[in-house]
């Protein structure tokens, strides 16, 4: 799980995804000790249980059943494609493992080369690329596509704006448009890690 502040932490689904057990195992671990040795991050996690728990007693919309029944399909949709050597978009739950075991041919290992990419798609809604890098990502802004990465390997801290975001195997991460942002290389071995760019009209 990226290394956040506590109100990051707070306002990212994070907690949600934790009371829902929707984390791996590592990234419950790491929510799991903030919540013991924090009060704020505790009292946030009791609040979201507690409104889980009146969600629960309460009648269910059909709709709302349909969209929790949507995503868990799009979820194992996305699996099932990889598996199957297509490249679907990725999301926030997107599984690290089974990227990294749909892209590990892919993987350029040791090599020379501080920087390189590799397209996985590319179509009018957008690309996926894989990308092994050693060397910091300069500062730049995106106009009209939505960026976002998943680590597959390595660590770095990626600066958006005014957040810092300490990223380590298995984070995902999306950029807001007309956002200035780059990427330090923290690891000793390179950075591999899936790009998304989706197009925005």
């Amino acid at each position: 799980m990226m290394r956040m502040t506590v109100q990051q932490i707070i306002e990212n689904g994070e907690l949600e995804a934790y009371a829902l057990g929707m984390l791996h195992e590592q990234e419950a671990a790491a929510i799991q000790e903030l919540v013991i040795n924090n009060a704020d991050v505790k009292a946030e996690l009791e609040a979201i249980e507690n409104a889980l728990q009146e969600y629960a007693t309460t009648p269910v919309k059909p709709l709302a059943v349909d969209k929790l029944i949507t995503a868990i399909e799009q979820m194992e949709n996305a699996n099932v494609s990889l598996l199957n050597g297509e490249m679907p978009f990725m999301n926030r739950y997107a599984d690290v493992a089974v990227w990294t075991a749909a892209v590990k041919h892919l993987i350029p290992g040791n090599t020379a080369e501080p920087f390189t990419m590799i397209s996985l798609k590319d179509n009018e809604e957008g690309s996926l690329s894989l990308v092994q890098t050693s060397t910091d990502i300069e500062v730049e802004e995106h106009t009209d596509e939505k960026e976002s990465f998943l680590i597959l390997k390595g660590s770095c801290t990626c600066y958006v704006g005014k957040e810092v975001y300490y990223l380590h195997e298995g984070d995902y991460l999306e950029i807001p448009m007309f956002t200035d942002h780059n990427v330090i290389i923290t690891s000793e071995k390179p950075v591999v890690a899936i790009l998304q760019r989706l197009k925005v009209a």
